[in-house]
């Protein structure tokens, strides 16, 4: 009688081996070949990445009908795999659109907002210093801010709102657009160690 459960037992044993070794292991090496995102883990600023981290930088103007001048920053985004050309950047924010994929811009971003009725732009671009751009091996890596430089940018006298404007350089269309009567800018600076 003992030796019923004890061929069930084995029989089963036997079935779930064949299920994990002929359905499931095809799958994760086929997610191995296509390095999917989830290789790539962004904890606070320390970025964990299984082989390799793919840095592209995009360059942006800021403009503001308050002000002529024309502030040019630097967005950077790091990618599981190569990112190939830029395709665009999704409206309404600062995510970029590669051939290899998308990503969320390293330390930048911007938002209109409204607080106490008072309705404002903030914006904050981070860039990488010791980075060029391309590949970069090993283990996990940390962004460091170094330095803020804070920019206000305000009517001027007898105005109401500023409107501000991001287009990637050399464009005329915007990838962002917000007014209020007051924009602040946060120009980091950064380094990867």
């Amino acid at each position: 009688m003992d030796v019923i459960p004890a061929v069930v037992f084995f029989s089963l044993l036997v079935a779930v081996s064949l299920l994990v070794f002929s359905y499931i292991s095809p799958l994760l090496a086929s997610a191995e070949r296509m390095e999917p995102a989830w290789q790539m883990i962004e904890t606070g600023n320390v970025i964990n990445f299984r082989r390799a981290a793919y840095f592209a930088s995009v360059a942006v103007d800021a403009t503001t009908n308050c002000t002529d001048a024309v502030y040019r920053f630097k967005l950077w985004y790091v990618l599981p795999s190569q990112p190939g050309a830029l395709r665009g950047i999704l409206g309404g924010g600062l995510t970029a659109v590669f051939e290899g994929g998308y990503s969320e811009p390293l330390g930048s971003w911007v938002a209109t907002a409204q607080l106490y009725g008072v309705r404002y732009v903030t914006a904050t671009f981070t860039n990488i210093t010791n980075v060029v751009g391309g590949v970069v091996y090993g283990g996990p890596i940390r962004i460091v801010v170094t330095d803020v430089r804070e920019i206000t940018i305000t009517p001027p006298l007898g105005g109401r709102v500023c409107s501000f404007c991001i287009s990637l350089e050399g464009s005329r269309q915007c990838i962002y657009s917000g007014d209020g009567v007051y924009i602040k800018i946060y120009n980091g600076t950064a380094v990867v160690r």
